[in-house]
């Protein structure tokens, strides 16, 4: 019987963090149109694929649904959001065929009030007409107070002709 020795020597290895001095954009918020809550009236009417939401079949009318937002920080301190993100598709750009709106709201956690549209994003104002996904990025200038509100989103797609199916893929919230 024969035995084989093998030696194996271990190197040791070194891994380095390389540190930047690059600021960071302050957090973020983000959700997709396949998560959207969809309002009961608009069941029916949607469908919802990875990661967008958009008409049923040959369904017409409105497709409406909400986003909550929620504080990232966990100090509860505003988030410093001052631009909201859509990633969509409106097919007519500023024509009335197909539209895709965004709406923030807040409501008062002590009274029950709401307040808003606070912020509003609509794909007939921003909008030419291109037949792919697009990107918009709206600025606006608003002051999140995560410890005395509730905020959400509320989104309506309008499709008034089957010919084409506006889409929402993405929303987000950031500091620009």
């Amino acid at each position: 019987m024969s035995i084989i020795l093998v030696s194996i020597t271990l190197l040791p290895v070194h891994f380095w963090a390389l540190s930047t001095s690059v600021a960071t954009p302050g957090p973020r918020w983000t959700h997709t149109g396949a998560t959207i809550i969809v309002d009961e009236d608009s069941l029916k009417k949607f469908e919802a694929g990875f990661p967008s939401i958009y008409f049923k079949g040959t369904n017409i009318g409105d497709v409406r649904g909400r986003a909550n937002i929620v504080n990232p920080k966990d100090d509860g301190s505003s988030p410093g959001w001052n631009r909201l993100e859509i990633t969509y598709k409106d097919q007519d750009g500023s024509g009335t065929t197909y539209r895709v709106l965004i709406k923030i709201f807040r409501v008062d956690k002590i009274t029950g009030v709401y307040y808003g549209p606070l912020v509003t994003f609509d794909s007939n104002s921003y909008a030419s007409p291109v037949p792919s996904v697009q990107y918009y990025s709206l600025p606006f200038t608003l002051t999140f107070d995560f410890s005395a509100n509730a905020y959400w989103i509320m989104i309506t797609l309008t499709r008034s002709s089957t010919a084409n199916n506006p889409t929402l893929y993405f929303l987000g919230l950031s500091v620009a």
